[in-house]
């Protein structure tokens, strides 16, 4: 917990488990819960619970509460998982969490050099505070100030005030009267989510002055994409892992630690607490690199307090720089640790997106993100037989625009941990579910055949951090938490991610049980027997989708060219509701209007009204520049002009999610449309009509001639029974398994995901005697879906049982 662990009558730690168990600890002669200290231990630290051992008692302090809850030492030991269960369960009331103190702090800062110097030198104001308040309250142990010019040209009397609130108590009731902020304990143990959050009020809120006025913010954030904070609790499981694909540390000579976008330096620093925890002797070197000067200064502020906190024999080398890392030459290291931006393709610009493809050479395919990028550079800079450790969009486990590069990534090293870890409490910004990636480059071209720790996150909070509390003691075995969380953390062997097509980790009881299933000729992949197509895309919703009341103020002639729409909030309970309309001059034969005279004569109000007032808008989109039919959608999609029966779907969903369009009635703006694929004749078309590596683009979908080439069931029937899987919970299982979850308990869609799930092929397995009657029972329930209905679902999983199986479903 402190500098040195023995000191104030005890031994102190803070044991850092998971995402919400943490708590201070204290083994002591002594009462020392007594003592409103350790309270301020506590608060300052960042966990909610200060714990006191003695030799015959537990004591527990929870700094928003007054008083301690104390235990017998004997019953805690006879059982400790309900002890920390308590801890976990036993949550703070207040809001005022040390991190909203010294956030606060920060932004009065702010406000105090506004208009004086630039915006940037507010980071490093603030943490001249900051080490005068470490200074004021740990005099003997002083900290050298980041910028002391800076501060020294500050009033004397304005930055006394701020170092006076720094370290006063929140200013709001916590339990504990005499709560105040120990400053070297929270830059110690809460630092990397106080400077994330120092930040991100940096780029996006206002200042608050000494008198609790706000103003609006004034800096522009300098960023690539989607930057987020790493929870200490996964940098430190990344780097446990990392390192331990090293060896032994305590007797290596020097050890070199890469971040290429090092942030507020969590990972360095964890880095830092690892080596000391290892009993590392040598000269430890660490190296970051970021695009964000304020991060920088943060880092650097951060790894000298490390420097001060421990030093190994060889001293501590500390290199932070403001530099593109994927520009900037990177140095030979033992280990990269990282959290890299996640960009999407469609969202880079051109210089960016010829980066790239560069640095990702053959393996770039596809449209990937920019994560592939710097880790692909991560292992250009480790040495063989060193290892990187990386967080990373979880799409990119399973994106087919990602297959090439995860290809070239085992060419060059060995998976030794991979973790879907979703978007459950971990990660407070993440605009996307979560992996992590350890793996060690290949030394002399010799592999590493040991299995791969697989980790999947629950769907709480925390699930996932005892899913990372978990991996300290992979055994062979699978280790499961509750049924309500979910967390699984097993072994994989490493020709496991050879042969699959993706590198989502998944049970392999149940890979065992799926292909058995397979063999049996009970189940095919979903990608064999559906193409799943991206809906089309309008380039102005509010304009060329109309509601009921909308499309009746417009002339009967009119209104013929407007269709149906399924917009995914209007498939309710597996089935369509007819609500929208969207502008669709299209039928099979192609456009129903050739020019904007055409358009004009045909639709002469919806024009007026609707398309002339937003001509120019509609004319630089950037589907339309330097078109004349400016007026058009900007994606329709070639299949929506097709009459075949399909399945609907939205774009995230789940039991509910999908219905049966008959006719084609309907156009799919928002969602997917589900098609049969035709026979061999036909797999021509197949491979034309497929969807493309990032969902976005896709070739137009033509009908061919002829009826659906089944054996002895009708398209429509074949249908009628995917309905009746797509809406059970079996099928909602399936997608637990092989998708991603996203908020709002649904799942993503889209066909690289949905693509391996096995399902029945319901149209093989009509001929076979023993299927035919739950089949005919399946088409009979999903001619009318109703799945909030409980007999209509238990009807309906009845019948999938013996497609799937009892051990299966179990699992699942």
């Amino acid at each position: 917990m402190f500098a040195e662990a023995e000191c104030h009558n005890g031994y102190h730690h803070l044991l850092l488990d998971g995402g919400l168990g943490s708590f201070a600890f204290s083994e002591s002669s002594e009462r020392i819960w007594r003592d409103p200290r350790t309270a301020a231990w506590a608060w300052s630290s960042g966990v909610p619970h200060h714990v006191t051992v003695t030799a015959q008692e537990v004591s527990v302090v929870r700094w928003d509460r007054p008083g301690a809850e104390e235990f017998s030492r004997q019953s805690v030991e006879n059982d400790l998982s309900a002890f920390y269960s308590y801890l976990v369960a036993d949550r703070v009331q207040s809001t005022r969490r040390v991190v909203e103190h010294l956030v606060d702090v920060f932004q009065r800062t702010r406000s105090l050099i506004h208009g004086t110097v630039e915006d940037g030198a507010a980071v490093r104001a603030y943490l001249g505070i900051l080490a005068k308040a470490i200074n004021r309250a740990e005099v003997s142990h002083p900290i050298s100030l980041p910028d002391p010019d800076l501060l020294a040209s500050l009033p004397a009397a304005t930055v006394d005030l701020l170092v006076a609130r720094t370290l006063a108590a929140s200013g709001h009731s916590l339990g504990h009267s005499k709560v105040c902020l120990l400053p070297d304990l929270a830059v110690r143990h809460a630092g990397s989510e106080i400077f994330q959050e120092a930040h991100f009020a940096l780029v996006s809120a206002g200042d608050g002055d000494l008198l609790d006025g706000m103003s609006p913010a004034k800096s522009i954030r300098k960023t690539r994409g989607t930057s987020h904070f790493t929870p200490p609790a996964l940098a430190r499981s990344l780097v446990e892992q990392t390192f331990a694909e090293l060896g032994d540390l305590s007797i290596l000579p020097t050890l070199t630690v890469l971040d290429p976008a090092c942030g507020s330096g969590s990972f360095l620093y964890e880095a830092v607490r690892t080596a000391r925890r290892a009993d590392f002797k040598g000269q430890l070197k660490l190296i970051g690199r970021d695009l964000s000067r304020a991060a920088v200064d943060m880092a650097r502020f951060v790894l000298n307090f490390a420097a001060r906190d421990w030093s190994p024999n060889g001293g501590i080398d500390v290199d932070i720089e403001v530099a593109d890392a994927l520009e900037t030459e990177m140095p030979q290291v033992d280990a990269v640790l990282m959290n890299p931006p996640f960009m999407a393709w469609s969202v880079m610009n051109g210089a960016l997106r010829d980066r790239v493809k560069q640095i990702l050479g053959d393996a770039a395919r596809g449209r990937g993100d920019i994560s592939m990028a710097f880790v692909s550079r991560a292992l250009d800079a480790v040495r063989p037989g060193g290892a990187i450790g990386a967080v990373m969009p979880a799409s990119i486990l399973a994106s087919s625009a990602a297959e090439g590069w995860r290809s070239s990534i085992r060419d060059r090293a060995d998976l030794r941990l991979v973790a879907s870890l979703g978007e459950y409490g971990l990660f407070a910004y993440a605009a996307v579910n979560v992996a992590a990636l350890v793996a060690k480059r290949h030394s002399a071209r010799v592999r590493d055949d040991r299995d791969v720790v697989a980790v999947v996150g629950g769907r709480t909070p925390e699930a996932t951090g005892d899913a990372l509390r978990a991996i300290r003691g992979v055994a062979d075995t699978v280790t499961y938490g509750t049924a309500q969380q979910s967390w699984q953390v097993f072994a994989v062997p490493q020709a496991v991610f050879d042969k699959a097509p993706t590198w989502r980790p998944f049970n392999p009881v149940v890979r065992q049980a799926l292909s058995r299933l397979e063999t049996l000729g009970l189940t095919r992949p979903l990608g064999e027997v559906f193409e799943v197509l991206q809906g089309a895309r309008t380039g102005w919703v509010n304009g060329f989708v109309l509601n009921s009341a909308q499309l009746s103020a417009l002339k009967k002639s009119e209104q013929r060219f407007f269709r149906p729409a399924a917009m995914g909030d209007n498939v309710v309970n597996g089935s369509l509701e007819k609500d929208r309309y969207v502008f669709f001059p299209y039928n099979e034969d192609g456009p129903l209007l050739a020019s904007e005279t055409d358009l004009h004569r045909e639709l002469p109000e919806y024009f007026e009204r609707y398309l002339l007032p937003r001509r120019d808008m509609l004319s630089h989109r950037k589907t339309h520049i330097g078109r004349s039919d400016w007026w058009t959608l900007a994606r329709p999609r070639g299949w929506n002009s097709s009459s075949r029966a399909r399945i609907v779907s939205k774009y995230f969903g789940g039991v509910g999610g999908f219905a049966l369009d008959r006719d084609g009635a309907y156009v799919v703006v928002q969602g997917f449309g589900w098609f049969l694929r035709r026979t061999a004749a036909n797999q021509q078309m197949n491979a034309l009509i497929g969807i493309s590596d990032d969902d976005e683009e896709q070739a137009d979908f033509f009908e061919a001639e002829g009826a659906y080439e089944a054996s002895n069931i009708r398209e429509k029937d074949l249908l009628s029974a995917y309905v009746s899987l797509f809406n059970s919970n079996v099928f909602e299982q399936l997608l637990a398994t092989f998708s991603s979850h996203v908020a709002g308990g649904q799942y993503d869609l889209s066909w690289r995901f949905v693509r391996h799930i096995p399902i029945p092929d319901f149209d093989l397995l009509w001929k076979r005697e023993a299927q035919a009657s739950e089949i005919a029972r399946l088409i009979e329930l999903g001619e009318e879906p109703d799945p909030e209905d409980r007999a209509w679902s238990r009807k309906v999983d009845r019948a999938l049982h013996g497609f799937y199986g009892a051990e299966l479903l179990a699992l699942l």
